[in-house]
């Protein structure tokens, strides 16, 4: 890598989040699944939704927090929409930092989304210790590699 690069141009950052010892989840009993998501598209919330639903039939439920109101936007509105009736999905709105690890210390972490760069959530988790599951996607085999 010198060849193309300065060594001293290139800074490794470990993917470590500074979460204090309060914060982990040492039972590894979940209630559900929390998805830190925006409002946008991308973020794929309606797989969630979909696959929710499915379990509904089957008479099961996995409580699932949403981080969004449910009226940030036109897509947003859209998700609540299809959402309505469907037990186990709950709009919770943002979280500020404090809010979402103690989230983390109950339940796991699920991602949708199609596309992210880095995925803090799914480093956030992973320090903390929670489940972490999600869409066979690039970024999340490649964030959780080696995770129990």
């Amino acid at each position: 890598m010198g060849q193309y690069y300065s060594q001293n141009k290139v800074e490794v950052v470990p993917s470590q989040v500074n979460i204090p010892v309060s914060y982990r989840n040492t039972g590894g009993i979940i209630k559900g699944y929390i998805y830190p998501c925006s409002a946008y598209p991308y973020k794929n919330i309606e797989s969630i939704i979909r696959a929710e639903k499915k379990l509904n039939r089957e008479n099961k439920v996995i409580d699932i927090l949403l981080t969004i109101s449910g009226c940030e936007n036109r897509y947003a509105k859209k998700m609540l929409r299809m959402a309505n009736g469907v037990r186990g999905i709950h709009f919770i709105g943002r979280q500020d930092r404090d809010s979402l690890f103690r989230l983390y210390q109950e339940y796991g972490l699920v991602m949708a989304s199609k596309i992210e760069s880095y995925g803090i959530p799914v480093a956030e988790a992973m320090q903390v210790g929670t489940v972490v599951t999600g869409i066979v996607e690039p970024y999340l085999e490649e964030r959780v590699y080696g995770y129990p």
